[in-house]
């Protein structure tokens, strides 16, 4: 019995003296597992540091993610130093304490004036048991330098690898320059997933523009995008804004916009995404719509006021075919519209119709013979087998 006591002892000891060692092997096997990943997805990683003992692990890495990774082609990459820590015992969670170091844009003069406001001053903690699940926040901040103050609270998400899903919030974020431009998003939640050739992406806040004295209010703002990627895409856009206010002199209210996209070629439209010459951009652009495409366009505004006064409404319904031909831009120099279908209603009041004519007198020959219903005036645009009909009457081209 004493025997067998003093195994079980000397048994019990070791487990506890192993243990550590062995979740250490454990944890950064999966540890570095992620690291390759990431690697592998265009992220560079260079470990800096590893100040690990026996009950902690401990390493500093230099981070930097290209700005294709983030869907902006206006950075071309983002810099951060980043401390990992997990306790090396059998219930532990990975933590990631990071500092932006730098931010480089396509503008050097951007990346100049931004990186001396930011430089370490953005710090972020993410946190995964589990390397499949991520919690992360932005500590809040106000940072203020002669000319800008840019402030953000309540910076927080959770991402889940295994679904490519992130959920992100924000509070508040601020920016100001020189007291006569600001800037606000408030109350921003932002849900995006990517998984079998389906991307989903929905976001709601509320947006403000301060222009010297002037204020122009985004209310209650809901956008969503499906974008469906395959040889021929399909990209459905909804948009909704409860309210649009600039100075409490002019007031949109329940602005509605969807927008859907058939038919077109995807790998093509990332490659215009990506090019950052110009030119290139436009030819890119001309083969792409060459290829042909499907839309549908639907525009409503239900109140319009100016200085009080209610005027009336918009409300407008497109569809255009786009067919596929490589000599579509030259025919349209030729005036040559046979490969375009596009069919246009207008819907709107008289004073609306007004505004419209006198702020641009070129839009005057599209409602003079618009039909009136219930002082309501309806405008139909089509082009068909080449020819263009304004309200019923073909326009002649010169």
């Amino acid at each position: 019995m004493k025997n067998k006591l003093i195994v079980f002892i000397v048994t019990f000891f070791v487990m506890i003296v192993i243990t550590p060692f062995v979740f250490n092997k454990l944890m950064n096997s999966k540890f570095n597992k992620m690291l390759d990943n990431l690697r592998k997805e265009g992220i560079v990683i260079k470990e800096l540091k590893n100040k690990s003992s026996y009950l902690l692990t401990d390493r500093v890495f230099l981070v930097k993610i290209p700005g294709e990774k983030l869907d902006e082609n206006n950075i071309k990459y983002i810099e951060a130093k980043v401390e990992s820590k997990f306790k090396n015992l059998p219930v532990t969670d990975v933590r990631f304490l990071g500092d932006v170091k730098k931010i480089v844009f396509t503008d050097e003069k951007l990346t100049e004036d931004i990186n001396s406001l930011i430089k370490d001053k953005i710090k972020f903690l993410v946190i995964t048991p589990n390397f499949k699940v991520y919690k992360y926040k932005v500590f809040d901040n106000n940072i203020s330098d002669n000319e800008v103050v840019l402030s953000f609270s309540g910076i927080n998400g959770v991402y889940d690898y295994s679904k490519n899903k992130n959920i992100f919030f924000l509070k508040d974020l601020v920016l100001n320059v020189n007291n006569k431009y600001g800037y606000k998003l408030s109350n921003f939640k932002n849900i995006y997933y990517n998984k079998n050739y389906e991307i989903a992406n929905s976001s709601e806040f509320n947006f403000t523009i301060v222009i010297d004295k002037n204020k122009l209010l985004f209310k209650n703002v809901k956008v969503n995008n499906t974008l469906i990627e395959s040889r021929k895409a399909k990209n459905n856009f909804n948009d909704s804004i409860a309210e649009i206010n600039f100075n409490n002199l002019m007031i949109s209210k329940n602005n509605t916009l969807k927008v859907d996209v058939e038919n077109f070629d995807y790998d093509l439209l990332r490659k215009i995404e990506k090019e950052k010459d110009n030119n290139k951009r436009k030819i890119l652009l001309k083969k792409l719509i060459s290829k042909g495409l499907d839309a549908n366009l639907k525009l409503l505004i239900k109140d319009i006021e100016v200085k009080n006064q209610k005027i009336g409404f918009v409300d407008l319904n497109a569809k255009l075919n786009l067919k596929p031909d490589k000599k579509l831009f030259e025919k349209l120099e030729n005036k040559n519209l046979e490969d375009i279908n596009l069919s246009i209603e207008f819907k709107t009041t008289q004073k609306i119709a007004a505004v419209l004519v006198i702020s641009n007198p070129i839009l005057m020959p599209i409602f003079m013979n618009a039909k009136h219903q219930n002082n309501i005036l309806i405008t139909d645009i089509e082009i068909k087998k080449g020819k263009i009909f304004i309200n019923g009457k073909e326009i002649k081209s010169n």
